[in-house]
């Protein structure tokens, strides 16, 4: 017989397990001598040889680092990318290593407890996750991650992408973006005792001087005085804008309803006195900072009643739970937004009406989308004008906070 030679062999179930024999002696008749080994070639390595040689040409010449496993982690193909990449050849990590193991520690759970969660509800859907990778020789990779599973098998193809120059690049920027967020915090926050100062000025002449100064002069007083207020309130949403994403802030487990109702709770004034009715029940809890997310519901709640012309202003919040997200919608029965502006009112101070007409700064929607991005969350509104507006926003289940 010639030597290494596959064979199917019967196993214990009844299929056959593929065996290499090389350098065999064998007598049919009597089974009396066996000389070399019996090396075991898993089976779905060798049936996917197999199948179609094209296929196996296909996946290890293709363009990106790219791994096969089945669904005990082990690993059953490496195509050359992968080889060069992480500087093991296929021989060394198929059968020997389960890929987890190429995965960085503080990585390395959180990625099997999503994949266990996707095995659970059933979804076979690609996930893509940035994840930390080692190298043969111990050095890092920053990755961006592809699962791809192969429908009615334990299989997934992991397709590897190098991110580590990009990365570089990413965090030069944030390091550009933290400094503006520096020198905008302390330009503003130099600016708020001045304008402090010119305000109780400005207070003092109207309460010991009105009687003295003409019509006139008290209408110039009375515009220094509401220009101060104006001024000071655009400090306050720069500093607020500049503090959302700065270091050292805690992601907790909150329950969406107490937090709607303490929202409620602080604007109670203004919702009476609108005749407004606010609705919201069985919402979630969800892992997020409390005091911005409070901010979102805070200014899409108040945005509802105030952009409403109705003489009973109503907004409903509700919710929709998908896979990896929850889905929260802020729906108002207000006058609407035109299409053309549905993107330019996410847009630091940007106005679709005058401060006159209904107050405000036009900086509220920038902070909120600022909010749930540091979610890992997205934003948008699907309204027409004069039908009211109804705002969608997500916020990712399993997110802890940071990088």
């Amino acid at each position: 017989i010639a030597a290494d030679t596959l064979y199917g062999i019967r196993a214990l179930e009844g299929t056959y397990a593929p065996y290499t024999l090389p350098s065999v002696l064998f007598n049919a008749a009597y089974a009396a001598l066996l000389v070399g080994f019996l090396s075991f070639v898993d089976v779905r390595a060798a049936l996917l040889r197999d199948v179609d040689e094209r296929y196996y040409e296909i996946f290890n010449h293709s363009g990106a680092p790219t791994i096969m496993a089945d669904g005990a982690h082990n690993v059953l193909l490496a195509n050359q990318q992968f080889e060069q990449m992480t500087g093991y050849e296929e021989k060394e990590i198929t059968g020997e290593m389960k890929w987890p193991e190429l995965v960085d520690t503080k990585d390395r759970k959180s990625i099997l407890l999503l994949l266990n969660r996707m095995e659970n509800v059933g979804t076979n859907k690609p996930l893509t996750r940035e994840l930390n990778l080692h190298t043969k020789d111990g050095s890092a990779l920053c990755s961006s991650v592809t699962f791809s599973f192969i429908p009615e098998t334990d299989l997934v193809v992991i397709t590897i992408f190098d991110l580590t120059e990009r990365k570089k690049l990413e965090n030069e920027l944030k390091r550009i973006n933290e400094d503006l967020q520096n020198f905008t915090f302390t330009v503003s926050h130099d600016l708020k005792e001045p304008l402090r100062n010119i305000s109780s000025l400005a207070t003092y002449l109207k309460r010991d001087y009105q009687d003295k100064l003409d019509d006139m002069g008290n209408e110039f007083l009375d515009m220094l005085v509401n220009s101060v207020s104006t001024m000071s309130q655009l400090v306050d949403d720069l500093l607020t804008l500049s503090r959302i994403g700065r270091k050292n802030v805690d992601f907790s487990f909150v329950d969406i309803n107490s937090l709607v109702s303490e929202v409620l709770g602080d604007i109670q004034n203004y919702v009476k006195e609108r005749n407004a009715e606010v609705r919201y029940e069985n919402l979630p809890k969800a892992m997020v900072q409390k005091t911005w997310i409070k901010q979102v519901f805070q200014n899409l709640i108040t945005n509802g009643i105030k952009f409403n012309d109705s003489p009973r202003p109503t907004v409903d919040i509700t919710y929709k739970d998908h896979n990896f997200f929850y889905e929260f919608i802020v729906k108002d029965n207000g006058i609407g937004i035109p299409q053309e502006y549905k993107d330019k009112i996410f847009k630091l101070f940007e106005r679709l009406h005058s401060a006159e007409e209904y107050g405000g700064t036009g900086a509220g929607l920038a902070i909120v989308k600022k909010i749930v991005k540091e979610h890992r969350g997205d934003i948008w509104v699907e309204s027409e004008e004069g039908s009211g507006s109804t705002f969608h926003f997500t916020i990712e289940k399993f997110f802890i906070g940071g990088e």
